[in-house]
């Protein structure tokens, strides 16, 4: 399945250069002027993302979803901000159809299995992002700001049990760059962890490239490309 990406800052359409929030572009279109071209154009679902509500711990662009739910019959998975039991109740009460967790799965475990078990696994996506560092991928979380103090494995090891219906990996090097995403992680991540469910994330600038994700991701999420037109948004809604 492939997701275009709208990120948020002001209630506006932006992107970043590797997740830093000091190198924004702003797009003259609203969002959900985007996202009816998405839903036109044949796609079913929206990635959403609050960047202010990541940098600063609760959703900030909520006004937005709400337009764009209001407005489309697009399936919206909302991230960006949901680090408390409160924020998530209100996001399933307006009608998010999926909620994407990072912080919260990484700093708070314990709690995170809780609402996976009361409210169902199919309600949640986790992100779990990072790059790089002395040979390992190290996860990120807290909007990308900070380095988490576990690895993806212990991380998977906790969640076995109850994972969410899919787990998005962004590798934060690649993302915004256009600089094609980092596929031999995904097929390392599908190789050593077979049961698990992963979402591609970051990256990716050709059809050729989101075919190959697809071989080895259930979902692709796509930003810049799309918005940018390097990527046929028809012939990506049909794959």
């Amino acid at each position: 399945m492939i997701l275009p990406a709208i990120d948020l800052i002001g209630n506006k359409c932006v992107r970043l250069t590797q997740g830093d929030y000091a190198e924004v572009e702003y797009f003259s279109r609203t969002p959900l002027q985007i996202a009816r071209d998405y839903e036109r154009e044949g796609f079913k679902w929206l990635h959403l993302v609050d960047l202010e509500g990541a940098k600063f711990g609760q959703p900030k662009n909520l006004h937005t979803f709400e337009v764009i739910k209001k407005n489309t019959d697009l399936l919206i998975q909302y991230g960006g901000g949901v680090r408390s039991l409160e924020t998530i109740e209100k996001l399933i009460s307006i009608g998010v159809d999926r909620i994407l967790i990072s912080t919260l799965s990484i700093r708070e475990k314990e709690k995170m299995k809780e609402l996976i078990k009361k409210f169902g696994s199919e309600k949640f996506a986790f992100c779990w992002d990072g790059k790089f560092l002395n040979g390992e991928f190290q996860v990120f979380d807290q909007g990308w700001l900070k380095v988490s103090d576990l690895s993806f494995k212990e991380l998977y090891q906790f969640y076995e049990d109850c994972l969410p219906n899919v787990v998005f990996v962004t590798d934060i090097s690649r993302d915004g760059m256009m600089s094609g995403s980092n596929i031999e992680l995904y097929y390392s991540l599908k190789k050593n962890y077979p049961e698990l469910s992963i979402g591609a994330s970051g990256g990716v600038t050709s059809l050729s490239e989101v075919l190959a994700l697809k071989n080895i991701c259930s979902n692709v999420i796509i930003g810049k490309a799309l918005l940018y037109g390097e990527i046929n948004s028809q012939e990506a809604a049909l794959c």
